[in-house]
């Protein structure tokens, strides 16, 4: 099932910078997507985060 990566090998250190290198970048993809879907709701006048607990009442 885990496929053990030997890092003390050239070839071990590249396949472990490869999978670090597209870890990082699937999640600034996330970062991104989150980002552009909040500005888009604030666009549309939706109010963001939790509602205020005490009201004026």
């Amino acid at each position: 099932m885990y496929e053990v990566i030997d890092t003390t090998t050239p070839g071990g250190r590249l396949v472990l910078h490869v999978l670090a290198a597209l870890a990082e970048f699937i999640r600034e993809l996330i970062v991104q997507g989150t980002n552009e879907g909040l500005a888009a709701a604030r666009a549309c006048g939706q109010r963001l985060g939790r509602p205020p607990a005490v009201t004026d009442e």
